[in-house]
């Protein structure tokens, strides 16, 4: 389109609809914004902890959360959606733009929750149930947001119908992940001897272990928009729908980046003191362990299954933390028999101490500095 057209498509539209024009490529520009920034703040982390590790199933999940959405958000920046001639071509690139750049990460972000609760979960009829409704919520959504992408064309038409039925499936899939961790972080806290024993900072600590502050942040987005979404149309009714698939993005990735940090953070603590940890964070990582145990007793194998299946819940599961004399990790999946709860509460340190002896240990590094 040319300059002079654009002007005059422009002049043309209502007072109202030039706002809302105006108002979402300022939003667009913002959403790329933001993924900029979020790049260039966790460059080094993601060089670390992705770029310089063995590829494997998480990075893969990694690479099509994170990258696809910038060329979706340039994309959105710069097409015209004012344009009268939208021919069958513009419509089937349109398309194209929208499914590989934005569907993608969502099925990826999906994938990485239905994991993430497998992992956690209890390996019993009860959890194999809740993890499949989750996924079949999941790939649900994704269907329906297919659906209604492939009804969209350079005017944004689409079909009500599929659009109200990708946000109630969404709402379900978000609602349900957050309720599966909550289970459990209730059982660690449990077994860990209470809420009265955890601080601020060990449940803020949890919270970001178990990935909970991800998954409640973006189904408290996802509520929003569909708020938001179902008021009279205004200027700014659907700016914060349009903010969920780089939102989501970023706090997906982040979590991500988080579970292979404390992968390692792991690995390097089954033969190192919590001392030897220059890095306050990486000491914090360390206290709890909340997903799958390895195994517990002689010929018990790990719920975490092999082959195949355990090398793509590697980052998705807990790996063995420091334990020193006399403990035992505390964990939040596979058995819960009394055997196992004794073991936790008689040789377990809680939580409370740990985090005790960390401050302790940072204190004595600060004043030796």
């Amino acid at each position: 389109m040319s300059m002079m057209s654009a002007i005059h498509v422009l002049a043309s539209l209502s007072p109202h609809a030039a706002r809302q024009s105006q108002v979402m490529t300022s939003a667009n520009v913002s959403r790329l914004a933001l993924l900029v920034w979020d790049y260039v703040i966790n460059l080094d982390r993601e060089r670390r902890f992705i770029w310089q590790k063995d590829f494997r199933a998480s990075s893969a999940l990694y690479y099509t959360i994170r990258y696809p959405v910038v060329a979706f958000q340039i994309f959105n920046l710069l097409s015209d959606k004012t344009d009268p001639h939208c021919n069958a071509y513009d419509q089937l690139c349109f398309t194209l733009s929208i499914t590989i750049p934005r569907l993608i990460p969502n099925l990826s972000n999906e994938a990485v929750f239905v994991l993430r609760a497998y992992a956690v979960m209890q390996k019993a009829v009860v959890g194999y149930i809740l993890v499949g409704v989750l996924a079949a919520v999941g790939a649900l959504s994704v269907i329906l947001d297919f659906v209604q992408t492939a009804e969209l064309s350079c005017t944004q038409a689409t079909s009500p119908l599929a659009l109200v039925l990708t946000f109630i499936s969404l709402i379900v899939f978000d609602v349900l992940a957050t309720g599966m961790l909550a289970m459990r972080i209730v059982h660690v806290v449990r077994d860990g001897g209470g809420f009265h024993k955890l601080g601020s900072s060990d449940l803020y600590h949890l919270l970001i272990r178990s990935g909970a502050l991800y998954y409640v942040v973006i189904t408290a987005l996802q509520a929003g928009a569909v708020a938001l979404y179902f008021l009279p149309q205004g200027v700014y009714s659907t700016v914060l729908n349009n903010y969920l698939t780089p939102l989501s993005t970023i706090l997906v990735a982040r979590f991500l980046i988080d579970l292979r940090e404390m992968v390692d953070v792991d690995h390097i603590s089954n033969t190192s003191h919590p001392s030897d940890f220059s890095d306050s964070r990486l000491r914090s990582a360390g206290k709890m362990r909340f997903a799958v145990p390895g195994p517990t007793s002689a010929g018990e194998s790990s719920t975490l299954g092999s082959g195949f299946s355990s090398s793509v819940l590697r980052d998705f599961s807990d790996l063995p933390v420091y334990r020193g004399e006399g403990t035992q990790s505390l964990s939040a999946g596979g058995s819960s028999s009394h055997e196992y709860r004794t073991a936790v509460h008689g040789q377990t340190q809680t939580i409370i101490e740990l985090a005790g002896r960390a401050r302790a240990v940072e204190e004595r590094l600060v004043r030796e500095v």
